[in-house]
């Protein structure tokens, strides 16, 4: 979905407001995430979990923008508090809602990109019952620190970040980290279940950055994608593309007073799936 789909669901909402639609383009979103780090634009596609936020004020997001902030009395609790805010059946009942409003528009398979999902899947697959799951895993050494620097930029407009006391925004820090642990920890007891073993497909980060084609074959075939000719150009072009790609967002373990060995050490767990 698009985010304008997210913020409009309602298909007579968007008809009525479609002679806005030249100046939603104009319009841009940048004080709210810096484009090296994250585009945004209305008529960009967007994670779920943004049509979840607007709609409930809930979710994994809104975990991370307010409850993050929290002074938890331990692990436990901010790990509950995590699970509190993401796992919800209204969530996946309310994104069947709204993407059959697009499939309804347009007749096209849909792809739901989303983080609070993860902690849904039984329900996933009860409202989605053929629904073809990929979890994208990142090598924590990359996701942890990119998800702190992308957070410090919303934040500075939030809550005026630079401006807190050094001990809040340790916490604040400190809180991330801890979610980002229990979220692998999450990912990793899924892959280790019996249960979700014929259910999901792996994808990591590395796969698609240093065999993008063949990583996208792979993809196709598990969702039972027909290999249609412009497909497979577009795939070889970007495939032609991938080694020569380099990111704009810049930031570094240190900058987040974190190390290497001490990622290594905590999350050593997951790196036998990367």
């Amino acid at each position: 979905m698009m985010l304008l789909d997210m913020l409009l669901p309602a298909i007579t909402t968007r008809k009525l407001l479609k002679p806005l639609i030249p100046l939603l383009k104009r319009m841009s979103l940048d004080k709210i995430y810096n484009p090296k780090i994250h585009e945004t634009n209305f008529f960009l596609p967007e994670t779920d979990d943004i049509a979840i936020h607007f709609r409930y004020a809930e979710g994994i997001l809104s975990w991370i923008y307010f409850s993050s902030w929290q002074r938890y009395a331990s692990t436990e609790d901010l790990e509950q508090s995590v699970r509190n805010a993401a796992e919800k059946e209204k969530f996946i009942h309310y994104l069947r809602q709204i993407h059959e409003n697009n499939i309804y528009q347009f007749s096209k398979r849909m792809i739901s990109k989303s983080f609070f999902g993860i902690f849904n899947i039984e329900t996933i697959l009860k409202v989605f019952p053929v629904a073809k799951i990929i979890v994208l895993l990142r090598d924590p050494l990359e996701a942890v620190p990119s998800l702190m620097s992308l957070e410090k930029s919303v934040q500075a407009n939030l809550y005026d970040f630079d401006r807190q006391d050094e001990r809040t925004k340790i916490r604040f820090f400190e809180n991330l980290y801890a979610m980002s642990l229990f979220y692998y920890k999450y990912v990793d007891g899924l892959f280790s279940h019996e249960k979700f073993k014929d259910k999901l497909q792996l994808v990591t980060y590395s796969e698609l950055r240093n065999d993008f084609k063949c990583t996208m074959l792979r993809i196709m075939d598990y969702c039972e994608l027909e290999r249609h000719p412009n497909i497979l150009h577009a795939i070889e072009m970007q495939n032609n593309k991938q080694s020569s790609f380099k990111t704009e967002h810049k930031y570094s373990l240190e900058d987040f007073s974190l190390s290497k060995k001490q990622i290594l050490q905590d999350f050593d767990f997951i790196y036998s799936r990367l």
